[in-house]
Formats: structure tokens, sequence, C-alpha cells
């Protein structure tokens, strides 16, 4: 059973910014890439959406496959797949495997996105569950207003977005080991009732101290009825 985790809107906001930032800065920066912008974007969102129905059977036929395995071994993907785009930059190579590893790159970025989205939903208890997933996408939206800034900077620096793309990749796959909180195959419902059963709990210890507050409050009332008794009694 899962419990409220403060952590874990912390951990995935964080995973999502960074998530972000990458994904709209390498989808700018197609316009680069060699060949016809129209059809290398074409080619993506095809790739795209056939690779989500990819992950869901392999989510259903494979339990073991974790969200911690899918984030980290999607982010590894990217992290490698950019560095071999940077050094393809640097030697000035021009040719299909600079759009084959982007596209790679891009389909391994959404999996990062199912990743987070997947723990945001599913490591906080239901009350609290709309506006986590609300305060994740709005760091998300902060990040994606970097993605141009990332992109201009390409024009001074060719190999600026997929540089970034490593380093801010490195750094997730990093928080990602350390605290991201693993949340597949937990019922909705036990995150929901740990917390309340967190709060019965407390519940349960106020009523107890009100009735010991009450035993005493009567306690020291027939104290006093008997003091004054005695004070009446005549001598």
């Amino acid at each position: 059973m899962l419990g409220p985790n403060r952590a874990g809107p912390n951990v995935t906001a964080q995973l999502r910014f960074t998530a972000a930032i990458c994904g709209y800065s390498i989808d700018l920066n197609s316009a680069f890439i060699s060949g016809d912008l129209y059809l290398n974007q074409s080619l993506l969102s095809i790739l795209i959406a056939f690779s989500k129905i990819v992950l869901v059977l392999i989510d259903t036929y494979f339990p073991r496959f974790s969200r911690r395995n899918l984030h980290q071994c999607s982010q590894l993907v990217v992290i490698l797949c950019f560095v071999l785009l940077s050094w393809l930059v640097l030697v000035d190579h021009h040719g299909i495997g600079i759009l084959l590893i982007n596209v790679v790159g891009t389909v391994f970025i959404e999996f990062t996105w199912d990743a987070c989205y997947l723990c945001s939903v599913e490591s906080v208890p239901t009350p609290l569950r709309a506006s986590s997933v609300g305060s994740c996408s709005l760091v998300a939206r902060i990040g994606a207003l970097f993605a141009p800034m990332l992109v201009f900077l390409n024009s001074f620096w060719a190999v600026s977005v997929y540089l970034a793309v490593v380093l801010l990749g490195t750094l997730n796959l990093m928080v990602s080991c350390l605290w991201l909180v693993e949340t597949k195959g937990i019922s909705l419902d036990s995150v929901r009732l740990a917390q309340v059963e967190a709060e019965d709990e407390a519940d349960d210890n106020g009523t107890e101290g009100m009735k010991r507050n009450d035993e005493r409050t009567t306690m020291m009332g027939k104290d006093l009825e008997g003091a004054d008794e005695a004070l009446m009694k005549p001598q």
C-alpha cells in the first residue's frame, strides 16, 4: 500500500520540466535537420503514434517492466542518441543518419513523458491527484518556454540543443534513480485509503484525548463539590 508521498509530485514535476525542454527543443530544431521539414514531422508523428501502441503492449505483457525501468531506460537511450548526434554535427556529417537518430531520440523522449505522467497520477492520494497533475503540467509548460532559447543558441553553436539535452537528461536520470517512486501495479484506492487511515488514526487519537480531558474535568468537579460540602458542614 502506497501512502501519501510528499517527494513524488516534486520529483515528477522536475522530470516533466526537463522532458518539456528536451522535447520541444528537438521538435523546434527539426527545421534544421537535413531533408524536408514536413516529411520529417510526418515521420516523427507516425513513429510516435506507433510507439504508444508498442508501449501499451509491453506494459501489459511484461509486468516486471516498471515505471522506473521505463523512465530510466528511455532517458539513457535519449542521452546516448544525442551524444552521438553531437559528435556527428561536430564532424560536419550530413546524411540520413542524423534524421534516424533524431527520430529514435524523440520517440524515447516521449516515453519519458509517459513515465512521468503515470508516476504523477499514481503517486498521490485521490483528493490531491488533479491538483498534482495540474501543477506538474504547469511546470512542464514553463520548461517549454525555454525551448526556443536553446534553438536560438543553436545559431551560434550547432550542437547547443543536443548538448543541452544530454546534460539535462543526465541530471534527469540521476534524479530518477535516486528519488522516483515505483508506482506500477498499485491500486489508486489504496493510495487514498492510506491517507484516510492516517486521518482516522489522528481522529481516534484526538477523540481519546478529548475523553481523557472530560474524565479529568469530571474528577476535578467532584473534588470541588466534596470540598464545598466539607466547608458547608456545621462545625
